[in-house]
């Protein structure tokens, strides 16, 4: 995946990482088109948990547009 994203399987499980603890795991514009980039790829697989590094998991995402 990525140094900011990370995955592991477990069955038909995977977990998902975001690993930028640094920034409380908040999606910004380049790591929302790699989740879309793993969604793709694992939508047939089964399941997703999507987790963050560290102490906290903020998912929102930050758009510049």
């Amino acid at each position: 995946m990525s140094d900011e994203l990370r995955g592991t399987t477990d069955g038909a499980v995977w977990i998902v990482t975001i690993n930028r603890p640094h920034a409380h795991n908040v999606i910004n514009a380049a790591l929302h088109h790699k989740l879309l980039d793993v969604w793709r790829d694992l939508e047939r697989d089964g399941c997703v948990v999507l987790t963050g590094a560290g102490k906290t998991f903020a998912p929102e995402v930050i758009s510049h547009s």
